[in-house]
């Protein structure tokens, strides 16, 4: 009770944040293509995937537990969205903020960009909280001399690693911190390395997986960089960067700028060295923008206290003001696209007003009628119903010598997610992390329901092939993807999608 009452402004805008997230909620939108990915994973817990390490994964099979309605899907970034605003605001009171300095903290995690990233049930939000978490701890320790923070911090990093990779980076730049700075002493000291092997025991498991299956987060490197990463200039990038945080401009850039000239900010050097490093390195690595999400809510909580503490002429005062103002106005300006919390109909129009700044460009330079993390919430629904509807028809001999293959993983996660209680086969595509879970007689079956926005012409060996459903919804990325029933497979068939899982499988399983 006396922890609560002595923090009771942050927990007020923490309850802010939630609430605001449950107030704007939409049904015009579904989960986020991802976002069915990951509660598919959730039912296949492993020490590692394809894609992602697995934390997510298991806040997936924690959200299948309590019912895995959209709703409680949602509510675990909700949540740490919350915890994010609570700790930024803990971090501007540690360094002597004031009501204003924590406020204005607070408020700046509530606007953009962190409003729209902490709306998706994805590993970017538990990233951006686990970072701010190490960084208030470093504070802590800074400020206690408790060399006891140092195993925290080793158990957040294990856990940083273990729900993004991108956190290496973190890593790197934390390192470089240590070793460019006066706290160097301190790696000869017992605590530092018993929060590093505790970090190193709780990635070990992850580790011996990916190094038992060949290491396969390195293929997904190179089909990032191949697909999307390519396509991004540093100047696209850094344009991207600046739009996504310009909300907050004149916090953040004072935050970074005062840790580097400020005197009374002298023993906090380190955390300006490894936040310029670490967005430095994903700059220069062609990283999406918001993998530099993560190091900014330390930098807002800086900035907040380095304007709070200026003096100002009498007078002016209510100019400082300006940094709430400033923020809440553009947030307000850009939400029809910034959030999913308008009708279809009014986001499209706001898309074209604001398409100058190419928010509707997708991740392989392509443009679309809404953002693209919009249209990746459309169409689910309807391509699971028409999936049921055409298997519902079959007969029960049919119906048990069934598969259902897709052509990406979207597609086969959310029809497993709307018919997970219909008593279907799961459907499944060949690729990425579904290889790990194919059972070989899924292989083999005589009849195909093929879900595919580009299927191949295999007409000639089914004994009946034909075209049953289509989605119809123009704002889906899935538009146009069609549903085939094919029966009575031949042995090129068997032969073809045997070989294509084969040689995944060998890959990933000498």
């Amino acid at each position: 009770m006396k922890y609560f009452r002595e923090n009771r402004l942050l927990f007020l805008f923490a309850a802010i944040k939630l609430f605001l997230y449950i107030v704007l909620q939409r049904d015009d939108y579904e989960l986020h293509r991802d976002e069915y990915l990951y509660l598919e994973m959730g039912k296949h817990l492993s020490w590692g995937y394809f894609e992602v390490p697995p934390l997510i994964a298991l806040q997936g099979w924690l959200i299948e537990l309590a019912g895995g309605s959209k709703w409680i899907v949602r509510l675990f970034p909700y949540v740490m969205g919350a915890a994010t605003v609570f700790f930024t605001g803990k971090i501007a009171k540690e360094l002597g903020g004031k009501i204003f300095a924590q406020s204005l903290a607070c408020t700046s995690i509530i606007v953009l960009p962190f409003t729209r990233v902490n709306f998706l049930f994805q590993p970017n939000t538990p990233e951006i909280l686990i970072f701010t978490l190490i960084f208030y701890c470093f504070i802590r320790f800074i400020h206690t001399k408790n060399e006891n923070w140092f195993i925290i911090i080793g158990v957040l990093i294990g856990l940083a690693i273990l729900n993004k990779l991108t956190a290496l980076v973190f890593v790197i730049a934390f390192g470089a911190g240590v070793f460019m700075t006066s706290y160097r002493i301190y790696l000869m000291r017992k605590k530092f390395w018993i929060g590093m092997l505790l970090m190193l025991i709780l990635i070990f498991p992850f580790v011996i997986w990916q190094w038992q299956h060949h290491l396969p987060f390195i293929d997904h490197i190179k089909l990032l960089n191949k697909t999307q990463l390519v396509h991004i200039s540093t100047f696209s990038l850094v344009k991207d960067q600046l739009i996504m945080m310009i909300a907050t401009i004149t916090i953040w850039s004072l935050g970074l700028i005062s840790l580097f000239v400020s005197k009374s900010y002298a023993p906090y050097r380190i955390i300006g060295i490894i936040t310029l490093l670490g967005i430095l390195i994903i700059t220069w690595q062609h990283g999406k923008y918001y993998y530099i999400l993560g190091y900014f809510p330390v930098l807002l909580a800086f900035g907040s206290v380095w304007i709070e503490n200026q003096p100002l002429p009498s007078g002016l005062h209510w100019s400082r003001y300006i940094h709430f103002i400033l923020p809440i106005a553009i947030t307000l300006w850009i939400l029809p696209i910034a959030l999913p919390v308008y009708s279809t109909t009014k986001t499209l129009q706001a898309t074209n007003r604001f398409r100058f700044l190419d928010i509707a460009k997708g991740e392989q330079n392509q443009e679309y009628p809404m953002p693209q993390d919009y249209i990746d919430m459309q169409g689910w629904q309807e391509m699971a119903d028409k999936v049921y509807q055409v298997y519902n028809a079959l007969s029960e001999e049919e119906k048990s010598n069934l598969s259902i293959i897709c052509g990406n993983y979207g597609q086969a996660s959310a029809i497993n997610y709307y018919l997970r209680n219909k008593n279907l086969p799961d459907a499944f595509c060949i690729n990425h992390t579904f290889v790990f879970w194919i059972k070989p007689e899924q292989l083999m079956a005589k009849n195909i329901l093929l879900v595919d926005d580009d299927p191949d012409d295999l007409a000639t060996h089914f004994a009946s092939y034909q075209l049953k459903e289509a989605i119809t919804n123009p704002l889906s990325r899935e538009f146009g993807t069609k549903i085939i029933l094919a029966k009575g497979a031949d042995q090129f068939i068997h032969h073809l999608i045997s070989k294509q899982y084969l040689e995944l499988r060998e890959k990933y399983f000498d």
